[in-house]
């Protein structure tokens, strides 16, 4: 386990159950083995790393269980980034979320075909629904598609980034 004095924060890792305990997403580009909070504290031993942010893997999809159970495990050393239903941005949601740890949404444009709205119409409501919090949105794609996607003439109340 990390000990107290760790300063350095893992500002992006994944934590995947093994498959027994929970079922991957049937639309997924990939299959990845287990990795475990105490597997990621093991290979942390030796470093200063003691705090994380642990992010929706895109192989859960919308799931957000293995996320919220490492968030219980890792205790007040990590916040989460959760995967939300786009058609399902309601305050309730994000306030459970919040209680858990969660601090941000991850909206993949990579790895998840199953997108049913264009986001150049679901990012701006995203951020609409976040507009009273101190969330944030981490948007992962392909640099080209950053114009398309992110209107230079419109306000946002968050900075969009990776």
């Amino acid at each position: 386990m990390a000990t107290d004095k760790g300063l350095a924060v893992d500002c992006h890792i994944h934590i995947v159950a093994h498959q027994s305990e929970l079922s991957l997403a049937e639309h997924r580009s990939y299959t990845t083995p287990p990795a475990r909070v105490e597997d990621y504290w093991a290979a942390m031993s030796g470093t200063d790393v003691g705090r994380v942010v642990l992010v929706q893997p895109s192989c859960y999809g919308k799931d957000n269980s293995c996320l919220i159970g490492a968030l219980g495990a890792f205790g007040d050393r990590a916040r989460g980034v959760a995967v939300v239903d786009p058609e399902n941005l309601d305050d309730q949601l994000f306030s459970d979320l919040h209680d858990r740890g969660v601090r941000g949404v991850r909206v993949n444009l990579l790895s998840v075909r199953d997108q049913a709205r264009p986001m150049e119409k679901v990012l701006p409501e995203i951020d609409a629904a976040l507009s009273s919090s101190n969330w944030h949105i981490q948007v992962f794609l392909r640099c080209s598609d950053t114009p398309r996607l992110f209107d230079p003439t419109r306000e946002y109340t968050r900075a969009p980034g990776h």
